[in-house]
């Protein structure tokens, strides 16, 4: 029987511990607390599982609420990273480069590429997934929404 940490077991406290530290990824807490599996796609099912167990899940947000407490604001949490992932796709963000023009250096405001664009897609899909909120519904309205993005460029 597997030695218990307060009211989980070893393994379950070491999963809680690398999910915290891994940003919410279910599928590397549960690789990285020793866990074993046949497959990714074994790990991916079975760390989301875990992840909603009421024990692990009441463990996980009582750390983020105390590490909320002693960090304020400093840190973003998971859904100002969603937040920002999703400005990126939808052109809602932009940077200030310095440009050449004209003979002279300018200001210019620059969108994110294609390829920003595909990379934000790729890790706020990823963080639907592990923080659980990867329904087919939410992954299929973001393929659409970048989908509708890429085409509205390329026009």
């Amino acid at each position: 029987m597997a030695s218990k940490v307060g009211n989980l077991t070893e393994l379950e406290e070491k999963f809680v511990d690398a999910f915290i530290t891994n940003g919410g990824n279910a599928t590397q807490a549960y690789i990285s607390a020793g866990y074993g599996y046949r497959d990714k796609k074994d790990a991916c099912a079975n760390g989301n599982k875990l992840k909603r167990k009421y024990s692990i899940n009441r463990e996980i947000n009582k750390r983020n609420k105390k590490a909320k407490k002693l960090k304020g604001d400093k840190i973003a949490d998971l859904a100002e990273i969603q937040e920002l992932y999703t400005k990126i796709i939808r052109d809602q963000e932009s940077e200030t480069v310095l440009g050449f023009f004209d003979g002279d250096w300018q200001k210019i405001e620059k969108k994110a590429s294609i390829k920003d664009k595909i990379s934000a897609a790729e890790k706020l899909a990823n963080l639907l997934v592990s923080s659980g909120g990867g329904e087919d519904e939410k992954l299929d309205k973001l393929i659409e929404a970048i989908q509708n993005n890429v085409n509205s460029t390329n026009l």
